[in-house]
């Protein structure tokens, strides 16, 4: 086994479980994250994400229902506490996903220790609506109407620190954009099209607005979205000014005061 290869030569590792309904949940799940856990510590975390199924999918595979989020998150956060109290880290981390489609509250940012696996969507969301509760939004005359959007599973929490915005009298609307390159059932900001974007804003924007893009959506190495679509693109066939933001409020903040 590979893993066991590399733990033996001191070599850390982050890991993932893609949970499939019905093949790898219940007992094999919990025998996967035993199995990893005979690594620790060179099997430094241990994500469990759900299986994302796009529009093209073939296999009969099931996506995660509410039911099986609920069963997931019962079955990791035992593991969590177990692991917490030994080791003083939970180890084993669950996706924002679970916690969306079970329509729960998520835990404590602190259960995710120091966020090792957040750019695979594991506590981004929790560590955002923390981040919001800190920051201090200053009263900004921006002479622009800004426009900006984000995947619809985001929505809610990127929302609700938009409407403070609001209320500071910063003319700012926040667009939820369905994935038509994937298919509506992929909800997340960082699979959105540069096509996604330019036909979710289409009808949202007007002549002189700036439109403020996630750079989540964007490719590391330039400002490229999953098509090949450029920011260029975006102005020249919507025919705004594009600015490219981070994803924590701070960065968004910085960004406009920029623009005033």
């Amino acid at each position: 086994m590979e893993l066991k290869k590399l733990a033996k030569n001191k070599i850390r590792m982050h890991t993932q479980i893609v949970l499939c309904p019905d093949i790898n949940d219940g007992y094999v799940l919990e025998k996967t994250i035993l199995d990893l856990y005979k690594l620790y510590p060179y099997v430094s975390s241990i994500a469990v994400v759900p299986l994302g199924l796009t529009k093209y999918h073939k296999n009969n595979l099931k996506p995660v229902t509410k039911s099986k989020a609920e069963e997931v998150i019962s079955l990791v956060e035992a593991f969590q506490k177990r692991f917490k109290k030994k080791h003083g880290m939970a180890i084993v981390y669950l996706a924002d996903e679970f916690y969306i489609k079970a329509q729960k509250n998520f835990p404590s940012p602190s259960i995710y220790d120091d966020f090792l696996q957040i750019e695979n969507g594991v506590g981004m969301v929790p560590l955002f609506v923390k981040e919001t509760k800190k920051v201090n939004i200053p009263q900004l005359k921006v002479k622009k109407r800004l426009v900006t959007f984000t995947g619809e599973s985001f929505f809610p929490y990127l929302n609700q620190f938009i409407e403070k915005m609001q209320k500071k009298d910063i003319p700012i609307n926040l667009i939820p954009i369905k994935n038509n390159l994937f298919g509506e059932s992929v909800t997340v900001t960082g699979l959105l099209s540069g096509e996604d974007i330019i036909k979710g804003l289409a009808s949202h924007i007007e002549k002189n607005d700036i439109v403020l893009i996630p750079d989540v959506t964007m490719k590391d190495t330039d400002n490229r979205f999953l098509d090949d679509l450029t920011l260029s693109d975006i102005e020249k066939i919507l025919q705004v000014k594009t600015v490219k933001i981070g994803t924590q409020p701070t960065d968004l903040l910085k960004t406009i005061e920029t623009i005033c």
